[in-house]
């Protein structure tokens, strides 16, 4: 019986030997998995929903030390983003446009011209944006009645924007469908 419980003891060492491992190696992957996701997340900047930003855009307030650019299409944009002079928008989906008050309120029309994007100012959500570099500094200003476009941060303070999008926010809802569904649908 000795015999028996000594070869009981060995294999019960062996396995609570192998369960540290496990657990090591469970965490070590866990550890680069984050690594991963942190290393390929760290270049996205970030908007912040402003009702300042709105009213500046919409009195046709042009901000000092900003280029402002347009995106989508040429006659009815999507979207205008004002980036900081320290940085430069690098983007084949936005075009560097001139503005005074006037021209910005008249850009402001065409934008905000949408079916359906009137019941986004009943909901109460703004339309103006500040944009944000990953480490929290403030890099421009953004108006649109749609959602927002992705932003990636790069290298030597370039800024990419992609394409805007011409779909409205999550849980905006527009009257007229059937049973008030949500938009997109």
């Amino acid at each position: 019986m000795n015999h028996g419980a000594a070869k009981n003891a060995s294999q019960k060492s062996k396995r609570d030997n192998k369960l540290p491992s496990k657990g090591i190696h469970l965490l070590l992957f866990f550890v680069c998995l984050g690594g991963l996701i942190f290393g390929c997340a760290s270049g996205f900047a970030y908007y912040r929903r402003s009702l300042d930003v709105s009213v500046q855009f919409e009195k046709g307030e042009v901000i000092p030390d900003h280029r402002y650019y347009v995106g989508g299409p040429k006659q009815k944009p999507n979207a205008i983003v004002a980036i900081q002079n320290d940085y430069q928008l690098e983007s084949e989906h936005w075009t560097e446009v001139s503005v005074t008050p006037d021209t910005l309120k008249q850009m402001l029309q065409r934008i905000g011209h949408v079916d359906g994007a009137e019941y986004k100012e009943r909901q109460f959500m703004h339309n103006g944006a500040r944009l944000f570099a990953p480490d929290g500094r403030q890099i421009g200003l953004w108006y649109s009645v749609f959602d927002y476009s992705q932003v990636r941060f790069l290298e030597g303070n370039r800024v990419y924007l992609s394409y805007p999008p011409s779909h409205l926010p999550p849980n905006v809802r527009v009257p007229g469908f059937e049973r008030d569904i949500p938009y997109p649908y």
